[in-house]
């Protein structure tokens, strides 16, 4: 099934390289979908350079060869989909701090331009969390994790799984902090 969705999002990139040219807003978001299909599959050695070219793009893109009846993608919302796709990189590679580094990139580029990519802050949010985590960082990771939880429950609700799985997250900081009581009592609101 992963081999259908990447196969046709290539299918749609070769298509719009070929309209759209190589270097356009257009390719980098078509070099998204296939990344994406990559990290679903767990393929890390074809995830990374379609992300750094994503990226590359993104930073410099060239201007379209023809026009779209559509506006051309927001190249900061691109942007800051191509560092998640390279933070996914880092963590499947067990490089918590260069993870760490790509999110708080990440986060900085989603500040940057709020509200619009509102959108992405609660998750952009969460992720740094884990890469602090992961490098031992409990404080700080604490308080991310209870951050990107403020922003689910407001917009997403007590219930939804994007608020419970960072729940269950802050429950594993409480847990490697040896705070047993406020693990269980965390774990038992997921």
């Amino acid at each position: 099934r992963f081999d259908q969705s990447i196969a046709a999002g290539q299918e749609s990139l070769a298509i719009t390289r070929a309209f759209y040219g190589p270097r356009s807003l257009q390719t980098a978001a078509a070099l998204y979908v296939v990344g994406g299909a990559h990290q679903r599959k767990g393929d890390l050695p074809a995830l990374k350079p379609v992300a750094n070219e994503m990226l590359a793009i993104v930073r410099a893109p060239a201007p379209a060869t023809r026009s779209s009846v559509s506006p051309p993608p927001d190249p900061a919302k691109l942007e800051v989909q191509a560092l998640g796709l390279l933070a996914s990189v880092a963590l499947q590679e067990e490089d918590y701090v260069k993870m760490e580094a790509i999110d708080r990139e990440r986060l900085d580029k989603v500040r940057a331009r709020l509200p619009e990519l509102h959108g992405e802050l609660a998750s952009t949010v969460n992720d740094l969390a884990t890469a602090q985590l992961m490098v031992g960082d409990l404080v700080a990771a604490e308080a991310n994790y209870n951050e990107a939880i403020r922003i689910d429950v407001a917009d997403l609700g007590e219930e939804h799984p994007e608020t419970l799985s960072a729940r269950e997250n802050l429950g594993n900081v409480y847990f490697r902090s040896k705070r047993y009581d406020e693990t269980l009592r965390n774990l038992d609101m997921v």
